[in-house]
């Protein structure tokens, strides 16, 4: 029995000879008890957000077919239950939130911007377009807030139907202001990305495994 979690990268690969998939920590929980619960909702996404002064759980309803598909769905952790979905469209597939709990950054597989969603009303009161360096990669495929920084936020851009997807570079915003896009120092291929205490700096994980510094 596991007296604390353990945690191992695991990969994908079509056979051998093949190259690896990104690595993605698999985590091994100890046993937590005759408490413990755990629920199962009927919620599909691709990303979600944290909450934790309202203790919700806000995930992208990517696919359009899915029960609320193109939505944020909103789910209340402690009763264990969806609370709310606000129709978004175009395919949300990634989620930031301030760390004041004032916004969400919502990004889009079929939309070349960023949606800014005040809370608590979940209302998408500002679109912002995205620009890389090429319109087949102006999609975001991760978003972060900037700690300290509300109206300050990254995004990985991409896009998700072509190989690679993740090879559109970086762009910082500023009050919906997108900054001059930094050159990538070791690959324009990133994944997701990561505020370190402050917001002087970022990590991004590339196709390397490594991380690079904005």
């Amino acid at each position: 029995m596991l007296s604390k979690p353990l945690g191992a990268p695991l990969y994908v690969s079509n056979g051998p000879g093949t190259l690896n998939s990104v690595g993605i920590v698999f985590n091994v929980l100890p046993n937590l008890g005759p408490n413990l619960q755990i629920s199962a909702l009927n919620v599909t996404g691709q990303d979600m957000a944290w909450d934790a002064a309202r203790a919700r759980l806000y995930v992208t309803g990517t696919g359009s077919a899915e029960t609320n598909g193109s939505s944020i769905v909103v789910v209340d952790t402690a009763a264990s239950m969806v609370v709310n979905a606000v129709y978004a469209g175009s395919q949300p597939s990634s989620v930031g939130l301030s760390d004041d709990g004032h916004y969400l950054y919502a990004g889009f597989q079929s939309l070349s911007a960023m949606r800014h969603v005040t809370l608590p009303d979940l209302a998408l009161d500002l679109t912002i377009p995205i620009q890389s360096s090429s319109a087949c990669l102006s999609y975001a495929t991760d978003v972060k807030a900037a700690p300290g920084h509300p109206e300050t936020f990254a995004v990985t851009m991409g896009n998700r139907a072509i190989s690679p997807p993740d090879d559109g570079g970086i762009a910082v915003f500023d009050n919906a202001i997108q900054r001059t896009q930094p050159e990538p120092p070791i690959s324009g291929k990133h994944y997701k990305i990561a505020w370190g205490k402050d917001a002087t700096r970022f990590y991004t994980n590339t196709a390397f495994g490594g991380t690079t510094i904005g």
